[in-house]
């Protein structure tokens, strides 16, 4: 059985991944900066990686500071994790043997107005996106790292999905519009998951991780406001947030319906669903 490292798992991702491997029953540990962890390492101070990482580990590298405004208002630090210290810890992981899957994000394609895939030359330009660029540039050409590019990954513990159910029942909210994403809903993005750990020689070296259509906040919202209750109104995007989020990233894979074979879920009623059983 493969060993399998979560890098970054206070998040909302790392959460995921941990309950999904727990429920499979399989070996996995956590690694971050939380005592709570199974090898506590703070990636501001220390580019150490655990003993126990092999050939036969599978590392999800999710550590980062994923603010594109910090990125942009303390870029030395941001850039020590993002970029300097990430570098050099994947560098490290890489030379055991371990397999690596990092983490990086639709943003890389910059404010492009058409579709992107795979084979579309990224364009980041923001410090957050290009940082992750510069990472993945420089590991592509091993065979043990695998790159996702993630679009907006929407689950009811999501940021933005909690904030408009702990918004129920209350204040009428603002969504900004137009904003649009190729969102993928957390049912769809775990089945990519489980291709990462098998050794299929057809899992290609980066793979955007984005659902079938790209979808505006609004549809998404309206999609279960009425179930819950929800009070809302749409706002044009303020210049401080648009600054460092493009309105829209239409990101589109050439290669997942080519590795797995399922009916998408769409993302609003994927969060319906998730609330209706609970």
């Amino acid at each position: 059985m493969k060993k399998l490292f979560i890098w970054g798992q206070s998040g909302f991702i790392g959460k995921l991944l941990k309950e999904h491997f727990y429920k499979k029953s399989l070996d996995v540990s956590m690694i971050g900066r939380n005592k709570d962890c199974h090898f506590t390492i703070n990636l501001a101070c220390t580019t150490d990686i655990p003993n126990s990482i092999d050939n036969n580990s599978i590392v999800f590298f999710l550590s980062a500071i994923s603010s594109p405004d910090i990125c942009d208002n303390d870029s030395i630090y941001a850039e020590k994790i993002n970029l300097t210290n990430t570098s050099i810890i994947i560098k490290k992981l890489i030379n055991t043997g371990a397999k690596v899957v990092f983490f990086s994000t639709d943003m890389i394609y910059g404010n492009l107005t058409k579709a992107c895939d795979e084979s579309t030359s990224p364009t980041p330009d923001t410090n957050y996106a290009l940082w992750k660029y510069l990472i993945e540039k420089d590991f592509r050409e091993y065979d043990n790292f695998i790159t996702l590019r993630l679009s907006y990954l929407c689950d009811r513990n999501d940021k933005f999905t909690s904030f408009l159910l702990n918004s129920a029942n209350g204040q009428t909210i603002e969504i900004f519009d137009p904003f649009h994403r190729s969102m993928i809903h957390s049912d769809d993005f775990l089945k990519i998951i489980d291709l990462c750990i098998k050794d299929d020689p057809s899992m290609p070296k980066i793979l955007n991780v984005c659902g079938q259509r790209c979808v505006s906040r609004v549809e998404y919202v309206k999609s279960f406001s009425d179930y819950i209750n929800l009070s809302w109104k749409p706002i044009v995007m303020p210049d401080d947030f648009r600054k460092n989020r493009p309105e829209s990233i239409i990101m589109k894979s050439v290669h997942i319906q080519n590795l797995i074979s399922f009916s998408w879920t769409n993302p609003g009623d994927g969060i319906l669903n998730q609330l209706k059983n609970d």
